[in-house]
């Protein structure tokens, strides 16, 4: 099934909205000093295999989409972000000195912009208001 087809369908349930995973690749892969679209590649390099079990690995901690909409993103099944994330684990649990430094910086930095932007428990909250739709309030001017 592709996800992207649905956006729609994605907004409107109480998940993120596909532009949220894609925030999550973008942190990923500024930390691993790679284009965002490298870490979808279809490699075996271990530095860009590494980056995306994190990304899979945050994607399935700070949001609620399934294991199998993760995988869509990167063109494997729901069995390898299962994998990928043991292997987040793994890496997090040996504290590998290589990629669990790296691995805090990523959660660290999605952590802020969760904060940032009014997410809470892996689900977007955001207040409707006048101001939100266009319409701000008259400046005041002191004199």
């Amino acid at each position: 099934m592709n996800y992207y087809a649905l956006p729609g369908v994605l907004f409107n349930s109480p998940k993120k909205n596909i532009s949220d995973l894609e925030t999550i690749n973008r942190v990923v892969a500024d930390v691993f000093n790679l284009s965002a679209n490298q870490v979808k590649e279809n490699t075996r390099r271990e530095t860009v295999v590494v980056a995306r079990q994190v990304a899979m690995f945050m994607m399935r901690k700070y949001t609620k989409y399934s294991c199998e909409a993760i995988g869509a993103l990167y063109g494997r099944d729901h069995s390898t972000v299962s994998y990928a994330s043991r292997a987040v684990q793994n890496i997090i649990e040996t504290k590998d000195y290589i990629y669990s430094g790296k691995i805090q910086r990523v959660d660290y930095l999605i952590k802020i912009n969760n904060e940032n932007h009014g997410h809470e428990n892996g689900c977007e909250t955001r207040k409707v208001t006048k101001y939100s739709q266009g319409v701000h309030p008259p400046l005041s001017v002191s004199s």
